[in-house]
């Protein structure tokens, strides 16, 4: 196992890419993309948001030197995590996490409900701050296992320790360059969400990111370099 840790998401990111580009192995995945890859890299955000997308002017988001998207997409990528529209996807993190779909058979038939995962974290959080059980899944044997296009995130859990928010969140699969960046920005908005709806004054504590297959794509190495030498990270 591999670990990065750093107090903000930009210079996690940093840190994350350097190590799958340093230590990662190149592979041919399921797809017959090459890859290269790194298995189970924990990365901790210590203060996801300082100094990052909340209570400074749009125009100075923490954004790395060289990453692909500029704040207006972040902007609209990050809403989408509470938003349970799929938007004719076959999913969307949103939609997962705000409008999960569970399918059951009985005598009498299927019967077809839907849970706001998140919704059900904060009210567990509001009926006990030292619950266990503030957690969401994004996966659906019913749905996952007979298709191609299948969520990476898969965990989202919430804590709330000595008045902090604690996140820890699994992802079967992780684009290290071009997801984990907006992933993360996007489930820290999750986190803002939660801390504003729960009835005990808290802030946000660390974020714990558990990448199970780090990569980056053979294509976008090129990418990874460039990032890199144009941000200063530690």
């Amino acid at each position: 196992m591999y670990s990065v840790t750093s107090n903000t998401i930009a210079n996690t990111y940093l840190l994350l890419v350097d190590k799958v580009m340093s230590r990662g192995e190149m592979i041919l995945d399921e797809r017959g993309d090459k890859i290269k890859e790194l298995l189970n890299v924990v990365s901790v955000i210590k203060e996801p948001l300082k100094n990052n997308f909340y209570n400074i002017p749009d125009a100075e988001v923490d954004i790395p030197k060289g990453f692909p998207f500029g704040k207006n997409e972040l902007a609209i990528y990050r809403k989408q995590f509470l938003d349970p529209d799929k938007r004719g996807f076959v999913y969307t993190y949103g939609e997962r996490l705000c409008h999960y779909k569970h399918q059951s058979t009985s005598f009498f038939g299927d019967k077809v409900t839907y849970v706001n995962q998140i919704d059900e974290i904060i009210k567990k959080l509001n009926n006990n701050n030292y619950t266990r059980r503030a957690t969401a899944i994004t996966w659906s044997p019913y749905l996952d296992n007979s298709n191609d296009n299948v969520p990476c995130l898969i965990t989202l859990d919430a804590k709330i320790r000595d008045n902090k928010l604690n996140m820890t969140i699994l992802y079967r699969s992780h684009d290290a360059l071009l997801g984990w960046f907006p992933n993360i920005y996007g489930l820290a908005y999750v986190g803002k969400h939660i801390i504003e709806n729960v009835k005990q004054p808290i802030t946000m504590g660390p974020m714990t990111v558990h990448s199970i297959s780090a990569h980056i794509r053979d294509t976008d190495l090129p990418l990874a370099n460039n990032i890199l030498k144009q941000n200063v990270y530690k």
